[in-house]
């Protein structure tokens, strides 16, 4: 900040009344001035201390009244939105205005437009929003950095899966496991063991839930939601790893599913630990 601001603002905190001040600023040349009343500093404080207010376009004000609206609770998840017409109306613009702040609001998962029928507060969820726009986010990330990342969330989430995880959770767990077992078995039993065959698809797809269901079992919101926006690049580095592990663990004692979901039962951390790394180091 300009050594006159400085000053300025030195001024506008300690003065008092009747106190006279003298005020040294740079202008091309110095300029003494003195004697300056608390009038006049509040003058200068008005037009140089204060930022000027950018303009906002008539959509982006739309945009923010309706975001705003939503995030307070005038709107709930499922309301109705009045016709571009009526809101057109309320807020004072044109239709088109509404439209473009209306494609806005759809753009970020927070509307819903409906054919036919209109549009809606959506139940805004992250991890759609990421679903939709990650690999546009999510550029240039190597299988190194899911791998660390994988590590963090999920192998926390493991640890507390054995410490939270419901009655009604385990039996979730095990049907997911169950599913996986059975997938790598009609893969296996393939003569043509094809990467890009529906068997491999299907094995890939249990895997990813048995996975999805530890983060549940482990009832930690953020990790399960951050498990959900990366899911794509977690199904990537899955795809490369269990290529490498697949011929490995023929036998379901041999698998560390296996051995994770057992160790979650009997709350084993050192075990579970041991085998979620086996799994998650296979590729690297």
């Amino acid at each position: 900040m300009p050594d006159f601001f400085v000053r300025v603002k030195a001024y506008r905190l300690t003065i008092e009344a009747e106190v006279k001040y003298t005020l040294i600023y740079k202008g091309g040349s110095d300029i003494i001035k003195t004697a300056i009343d608390w009038k006049a500093v509040k003058m200068m404080i008005k037009e140089n201390d204060i930022e000027k207010v950018e303009k906002i376009s008539m959509v982006e004000q739309v945009f923010m009244k309706l975001k705003t609206m939503i995030t307070n609770g005038t709107l709930q998840p499922g309301d109705k939105l009045p016709s571009e017409a009526e809101l057109a109306e309320m807020f004072g613009c044109n239709r088109l205005t509404i439209r473009m702040a209306l494609q806005k609001l759809n753009a970020g998962g927070i509307l819903e437009t409906r054919v036919g029928s209109g549009t809606y507060v959506k139940e805004f969820s992250i991890s759609d929003f990421f679903k939709e726009f990650g690999d546009v986010i999510f550029t240039n990330i190597n299988m190194n950095e899911v791998l660390g990342l994988r590590k963090l969330i999920e192998v926390e989430s493991c640890m507390n899966a054995i410490e939270k995880a419901q009655p009604e959770d385990k039996i979730v767990l095990k049907k997911r496991l169950e599913e996986y077992l059975e997938a790598k078995k009609n893969y296996l039993m393939k003569k043509d063991k094809d990467f890009n065959s529906s068997d491999f698809k299907k094995l890939i797809n249990m895997d990813m839930a048995f996975h999805r269901q530890i983060c549940l079992c482990g009832h930690n919101r953020i990790y399960y939601e951050i498990f959900l926006i990366i899911e794509n690049l977690i199904k990537l580095h899955l795809i490369k790893e269990l290529k490498q592990r697949i011929y490995n663990e023929r036998s379901n004692e041999d698998d560390n599913h296996v051995i994770i979901y057992r160790a979650i039962i009997e709350k084993d951390k050192d075990r579970a630990r041991k085998a979620y790394m086996s799994v998650l180091e296979i590729s690297s």
